[in-house]
């Protein structure tokens, strides 16, 4: 969905995603500052003493942020790729600090040794979650009742050739066999799409759009039910 996908979401679910991945229930302002610091300062200071045992290390976590960043879907848990490599860069900062008898190594230690107690203390409770999830929870889908009209509606009402806007594009996809696109990008959704397929009331993975901004843009409402309206949006070019 582009670059600045991922740089939105440095800005806001990242930023939030990263700070729960290292143990805290919330991760800004100057400690957020620090942590950074320590993660920048201690790239360079790889980069400029062992180059060649982690200029690796620097490219695969930052090709892995920008990758998962411009995936159109919130999707933190893919940062789990790359908050490993944070914490190992953010402890050799540490570890270089030039304190008396090299220890700041044993300070780095120490600090992963504390992250490491404050996860296991919390274990406990995210086992419980899982658990009551797989006992109780119900995993909606295409195949839940609410959505299956939505699906139907996009087979009857658009053609084959038709490129429908939707928050999940392999669902549209693989049960109407339209092509789909998936963003919040209200702008990328404009030009790439002919219909829009938006859930009521909701900004996830997709632009939330009200009924005058949709009249604004010249669109069409074809369908509607109770959870979801399908749009027909004109061409930007004007031509269709």
């Amino acid at each position: 969905a582009g670059l600045h996908q991922t740089w939105s979401k440095l800005h806001a679910s990242f930023r939030v995603a990263f700070g729960e991945q290292l143990g805290f229930d919330h991760l800004g302002g100057v400690a957020l500052l620090v942590v950074l610091a320590l993660v920048v300062g201690g790239s360079v200071v790889r980069l400029t003493t062992a180059a060649a045992d982690d200029i690796a290390l620097v490219v695969f976590a930052l090709a892995s942020m920008i990758i998962v960043g411009m995936i159109p879907a919130v999707a933190d848990r893919y940062l789990l790729g790359v908050t490993p490599f944070a914490l190992y860069f953010a402890a050799q900062a540490v570890a270089a600090v030039p304190l008396p008898r090299h220890r700041g190594r044993w300070v780095a230690v120490g600090a992963v040794g504390a992250l490491s107690v404050l996860h296991a203390t919390q274990l406990p409770d995210r086992i419980q979650a899982v658990h009551a999830a797989n006992d109780h929870g119900v995993q909606d889908g295409p195949l839940s009742e609410y959505a299956v009209a939505a699906f139907d509606a996009v087979r009857h009402d658009t053609h084959e050739s038709d490129v429908i806007a939707f928050f999940k594009a392999r669902s549209m996809t693989y049960f109407t066999g339209r092509r789909a696109v998936q963003s919040s990008d209200l702008q990328l959704l404009r030009e790439r799409s002919d219909f829009f397929m938006s859930r009521r009331n909701s900004g996830f993975s997709q632009p939330l759009v009200s009924d005058a901004e949709a009249a604004a843009m010249g669109w069409t409402l074809v369908w509607q039910d109770a959870q979801w309206e399908l749009w027909r949006l004109p061409r930007l070019d004007g031509t269709g």
